[in-house]
């Protein structure tokens, strides 16, 4: 145990626990010997842990795995812990977990270190502890990237944190054997079963529990949102979680399709949105398409996007990009996630973003290819009714549009007579000059002269 104290002094040293000896008597000394009743202290080494409400058969074994589980990083540092069965505390009194708790789960090959995807900025962005206000799952398949010595102390700390699921208890945090779990991870997604776990894991530890739970993920994240919200469904203890999922291009991969927990949603979920890529060819990619009948109950939204599979995820290097982190972070926000600096974009800026879009149509409907079309290829098949316009790219441009332009949508939608042509001119100057791309790509497609 003498690893367990020396960590524990090094770890909880700064969150200045108060400490007293253990009790040297002859049923301390044991280790079958029952801990104290709830409201009791007891020490532990040159440490006091607080607050028990334990069962009989709890002991001094049971729980210094369980103190050693928080020293993984499982639990928050200053935090609490707790499960079905116990509390500990720590002396400066563990804050309760907050109403709204955030979960993201990175995609296939992809972890937290991966800043440039919105998955894992959306975690540095929230505000709080990880563990304890939000938490984030590596992707299947991912492993840690090394950094060099010029590498910042958040780089060093993330390169650290990164593990590749499967190789770790999920619960202990302790390393478990395992042999090319990352080849296999983005082969059939093994090590995403193990972040459900991890997930419940972190939940079970706390004294209460939130009231809602918002998840963001990618990918195979994004199915394993799915997983998570079927786990607290069929948890006595978490199916009242109220639980809302954004999903990035939500794909199982291959020989997935059979299970119910990774193609629906339960009924815990209340709102579910998803970015759907139009112009993914690789089969091996396809995704999981929600339909509404399917989802009673469920408030859904569907933002049906050009381009391949990876394309609105990585936020600094497209406009459809931009605009889905801007949909993910409104989502997060406007059901309860703190974030810092969000990404704000207003009506207007989105019609422009939109606007480049349809201007470099072409070279997003190229983004669905790849060496991986040798093991299949295959149309994807989704229900945008603005997929074969000439303009729109989906109904939330529509929106966009006429809520900015209401004057355009209008003679567009009613056509321009000699009665309204002069009030048309004369917005399409004002067009011009407040939203240029725009107007540019009106030409471009021919809609004005």
């Amino acid at each position: 145990m003498r690893w367990l104290l020396e960590r524990m002094w090094q770890k909880w040293r700064q969150l200045e626990i108060d400490i007293k000896p253990l009790p040297r008597d002859g049923a301390h000394q044991q280790r079958g010997c029952a801990l104290p009743q709830s409201g009791q202290s007891c020490g532990l080494g040159r440490f006091r842990i607080h607050r028990f409400n334990l069962t009989s058969g709890e002991n001094f074994e049971a729980i210094a795995t369980k103190i050693s589980h928080y020293l993984t990083g499982i639990y928050p540092q200053s935090g609490a812990f707790c499960d079905a069965n116990s509390v500990v505390t720590s002396a400066m009194g563990g804050p309760k977990m907050p109403a709204v708790f955030s979960i993201y789960n990175c995609g296939t090959s992809h972890n937290r270190q991966n800043l440039d995807e919105t998955v894992a900025d959306l975690a540095r962005r929230t505000v709080g502890a990880e563990n304890r206000d939000w938490m984030i799952n590596d992707g299947p398949g991912s492993s840690s990237h090394a950094v060099g010595k010029s590498a910042s102390l958040a780089e060093r700390s993330l390169a650290a944190q990164a593990k590749t699921p499967g190789t770790w208890n999920p619960v202990t945090g302790l390393k478990k054997d395992s042999f090319f779990e990352a080849t296999r991870g983005v082969i059939s997604g093994s090590g995403w079963e193990d972040n459900v776990a991890h997930t419940m894991a972190v939940l079970n530890a706390t004294i209460d529990l939130p009231r809602t739970i918002n998840m963001v993920g990618w990918s195979r994240g994004a199915i394993t949102c799915f997983m998570i919200a079927h786990a607290l469904y069929s948890d006595p203890r978490t199916n009242g979680i109220e639980v809302n999922i954004f999903a990035f291009d939500p794909v199982p991969g291959p020989g997935n399709f059979d299970d119910p927990d990774k193609v629906t949603l339960p009924g815990n979920v209340r709102r579910y949105a998803a970015v759907v890529q139009e112009d993914e060819r690789r089969k091996i990619f396809r995704p999981t398409l929600i339909d509404a009948d399917q989802a009673p109950g469920i408030k859904t939204r569907f933002y049906y996007m050009p381009g391949g599979h990876s394309t609105a995820v990585f936020r600094t290097k497209s406009e459809v990009a931009l605009i889905a982190a801007y949909l993910a972070h409104h989502f997060l926000q406007k059901h309860g996630t703190q974030l810092q600096n969000s990404i704000q974009l207003t009506p207007r800026d989105m019609c422009e973003l939109y606007a480049k879009v349809r201007i470099d149509i072409a070279q997003y409907q190229a983004m669905g290819g790849g060496i991986l079309q040798l093991l299949g290829r295959e149309h994807r098949v989704v229900p945008n009714r603005f997929q074969d316009t000439s303009y729109f790219i989906n109904d939330h441009h529509a929106s966009q549009f006429r809520k900015t332009f209401p004057q355009i949508w209008s003679a567009l939608d009613r056509g321009v007579s000699a009665n309204n042509d002069a009030p048309f001119q004369h917005a399409l100057k004002m067009l011009q000059a407040s939203a240029p791309t725009t107007y540019s790509s009106l030409q471009k497609t021919g809609i004005i002269s």
